[in-house]
C-alpha cells in the first residue's frame, strides 16, 4: 500500500524544502535545491513514482559533458548527478549514476558507504530502513550527516582535466540562486495551471476580475497558507479572527500578490519571502503572479485593477492633480499615515469638465450613504468647496457641512470608495459609469467607524454600485456578513506559536443565520454570548427582535401582577 499519489507527494516536499530554505535563509545560510517540475521529466517521474531533488548541478555544457561520458539510455538529468529520491512509500535515497568520475566517485563512496546497484547503473544509500520514520526525518538525517560531507567532498577534490587542458576542477557546484528561483517559478506555475485545468467551474467564460487561489510562504508570521479554488462567481471574500491573528499581514500578502511590491521599499516588506496569486481578467485569461523576497518573475504582470485600504481611512490629500496612473495602490494598506486620493478635486473638475463623470460621483456617494440628500459645489470667489446636506429619518434636511464635519463614518466611507473609483476610473481608456468598472479590492476592517446599520448595508450597496468588482474585507463584526450577497466565502484566520498564521475556509450559509448563530459559529467562535451583567439566565429575552421581547417583558409584568393579586386573596 502506497502512502502518498506522485501529487501529493510532490507537494509535501515541496512544502517541506520551501520551509527550511526561509529558516536557513534567516539564519544568513543559503539553502538552495532542485526539485522535478514534470517539465521534460514527467514521463520519468510517472514510470519511478519518485520525486528527484538535488542541491548540486554541473557547471559545464551538456556537450561537454556528453563528449566525455557518451551516454546510451539512461534516466539521469544531464545537469544532475548527485541525487536524493523519495518515492510515494516515502523512502528517501541518495544516488549518483555509475558514470561519475572515478576519483569523486571512489570519494563518495568512502564518505558514504555507497552501494552499487548494476540493475539501475548507481551508487545509492538507503535511508529508509527505519520504516516508521516519515519521509521529511530521513531528509532530516541526510541534510544533518551527509549533506556536509559531500560538500567537503565536491569542494576538496579536482576531479580530472581533459586533454584540452579545459580544467574542470570542482565542476559539481551548488545550485544557485539564479537557478533556484527559475526552478520555483516553473515548479509554481506547472502545479497551478494543472489545477486550474481541473476546476469544475468554467472561468474561461467568466467576464469579471477574480481572485482564484492565493498561497503565501513565510510572510509576516505566515509559515505557509494555501486557498485554492475560489468561485469565478465569488463577489466578497470575508476574513475573521481575533486581533493580532493575522488578518491584516493576508490581505497585505494579497495587495502585493496582486499589484505588486514596486512602490514599497524592501526594508518595508523584508525579502525573504514568497507570494503567489492567482487571477483571471475581464477577458477570462487566467494569470499566476510570482514574487520572491520583492522580487517579481517573468511572469508576473503589475494588476492596475486592484485597490488595497488599511484600517486608517478618514484622511484625504490636499488639493492634488489627476490621477493619471494607478500607481502606489499597495501603499495605503501598509502606511497608516497614507492619504486616499481626494475625489472631492475630481468631483469639482468633473462638474466643468465631465458632466457624466460628475454625474456618477454624485450618485455613488449618495448610493453609499442614504443619509446624504444633497451634494452642492459652493463657489466663493475662486474658492470652491463641496458642500453635503444630510437628513433626518423624516426627509428633513440639514444646514450643510464640509468634508471635515461629517461624521468619522461617513468620511470613511467617502474617503475610500471615492479613491477606489478614481484608481479603478484611471485604469480604463476613459471614465466610464460604476456598473462597469472591473477590479478586486481590499478593505482591511469593513466595519470601521460605522453604525451596525451602515455595516450590514455596505456589502449590499457596494455589490450594486460596483456589480463588476470582487471585494475582499477583514472584519470583527458578524453585521457586515449579514449584508453579504450569496455569492460570498468566509476565511477564519487562526494563530498558534507552532503553527503561525493559519487560514481556513468556513462551509456556512449565512443566508440563514442571525447575529447570534453567527458569533457561535467557527465564523468567530464565541463560547459564551449572555450578557456579563445577567445574574440569572433564566431571566434572559431569547426572542429574535427587541420589539417581540418588551411585549414579553409586558406578559410577565401582568402576569406577576396576577399571581400577587391571587396570592393576597
Amino acid at each position: 500500500m502506497t502512502l502518498y499519489t506522485i501529487e501529493e507527494l510532490r507537494e509535501q516536499v515541496l512544502q517541506y524544502l520551501l520551509e527550511r530554505h526561509f529558516k536557513m535563509k534567516e539564519s544568513g545560510v543559503e539553502f538552495y535545491f532542485h526539485l522535478e517540475t514534470g517539465v521534460g521529466s514527467k514521463a520519468l517521474i510517472e514510470k519511478n513514482q519518485e520525486i528527484v531533488i538535488t542541491f548540486w548541478m554541473n557547471q559545464i555544457s551538456d556537450s561537454l559533458l556528453r563528449h566525455l561520458y557518451p551516454r546510451e539510455n539512461t534516466d539521469t538529468p544531464i545537469g544532475y548527478w548527485l541525487n536524493l529520491s523519495v518515492n510515494i512509500n516515502g523512502e528517501v535515497i541518495f544516488w549518483s549514476p555509475d558514470f561519475l568520475p572515478a576519483n569523486l566517485l571512489k570519494r563518495l563512496q568512502e564518505q558514504l558507504k555507497l552501494e552499487l546497484i548494476p540493475s539501475q547503473k548507481r551508487w545509492q544509500k538507503n535511508y529508509s530502513k527505519d520504516k516508521l520514520k516519515p519521509f521529511w526525518e530521513r531528509i532530516d538525517f541526510f541534510l544533518k550527516h551527509d549533506f556536509g560531507l559531500i560538500q567537503e567532498v565536491l569542494n576538496g577534490s579536482k576531479y580530472f582535466e581533459v586533454e584540452t587542458q579545459t580544467d574542470l576542477a570542482n565542476f559539481i557546484k551548488s545550485i544557485n540562486l539564479l537557478s533556484f528561483e527559475s526552478m520555483l517559478t516553473n515548479s509554481l506555475l506547472e502545479r497551478n495551471n494543472n489545477a486550474l485545468l481541473k476546476r469544475s467551474d468554467n472561468w474561461g467564460a467568466h467576464k469579471t476580475a477574480r481572485l482564484l487561489s492565493f498561497e503565501f510562504w513565510n510572510f509576516k508570521g505566515i509559515r505557509h497558507l494555501h486557498i485554492n479554488n475560489i468561485a469565478t462567481s465569488t463577489k466578497w471574500i470575508f476574513l475573521t479572527g481575533e486581533n493580532g491573528f493575522g488578518k491584516t499581514s493576508i490581505l497585505q500578502a494579497l495587495a502585493l500578490g496582486l499589484i505588486g511590491p514596486e512602490s514599497l521599499a524592501k526594508n518595508e516588506i523584508g525579502e525573504n519571502w514568497l507570494l503567489t496569486t492567482e487571477s483571471v481578467d475581464e477577458n477570462g485569461a487566467a494569470s499566476t503572479n510570482i514574487i520572491y523576497g520583492a522580487q517579481a518573475y517573468k511572469t508576473y504582470t503589475p494588476n492596475k485593477k486592484v485597490a488595497a485600504y488599511g484600517s486608517s481611512r478618514l484622511q484625504i490629500a490636499g488639493n492634488t492633480e489627476p490621477l493619471k496612473l494607478n500607481d502606489q495602490a499597495t501603499l495605503h494598506i501598509f502606511d497608516k499615515e497614507r492619504l486616499l486620493l481626494n475625489i472631492e478635486n475630481e468631483l469639482i473638475r468633473a462638474k466643468s469638465y465631465r458632466k457624466d463623470q460628475f454625474g456618477h460621483i454624485i450618485e455613488i456617494i449618495k448610493k453609499i450613504i442614504p443619509d446624504i440628500e444633497a451634494i452642492e459645489i459652493r463657489t466663493t470667489g475662486s474658492y470652491e468647496e463641496v458642500l453635503y446636506y444630510e437628513k433626518d429619518k423624516d426627509g428633513s434636511s440639514y444646514s450643510p457641512v464640509n468634508f471635515n464635519q461629517l461624521a468619522a463614518g461617513f468620511r470613511n466611507l467617502i474617503g475610500f470608495v471615492g479613491d477606489m473609483y478614481l484608481r479603478l476610473n484611471s485604469s480604463q481608456p476613459k471614465p466610464v459609469a460604476p456598473e462597469h468598472l472591473q477590479g478586486i479590492v481590499i478593505i482591511d476592517e469593513i466595519e470601521l467607524h460605522l453604525h451596525p446599520k451602515y455595516q450590514k448595508m455596505l456589502p449590499m450597496k457596494l455589490s450594486e454600485i460596483f456589480p463588476n468588482i470582487q471585494f475582499i474585507a477583514s472584519t470583527h463584526s458578524p453585521i457586515p456578513l449579514l449584508g453579504a450577497p450569496k455569492e460570498s466565502i468566509i476565511l477564519t484566520v487562526n494563530r498558534t506559536p507552532e503553527t503561525g498564521v493559519t487560514i481556513e475556509k468556513i462551509d456556512i450559509d449565512l443566508s440563514k443565520l442571525l447575529p447570534n448563530a453567527i458569533l457561535t459559529s467557527p465564523v468567530f467562535g464565541f463560547e459564551e454570548i449572555l450578557p456579563s451583567a445577567i445574574q440569572d439566565s433564566a431571566e434572559l429575552e431569547t426572542e429574535d427582535s427587541y420589539e417581540a421581547s418588551k411585549e414579553t417583558q409586558a406578559l410577565k409584568a401582568k402576569l406577576k401582577v396576577l399571581k400577587s393579586k391571587m396570592a393576597s386573596n
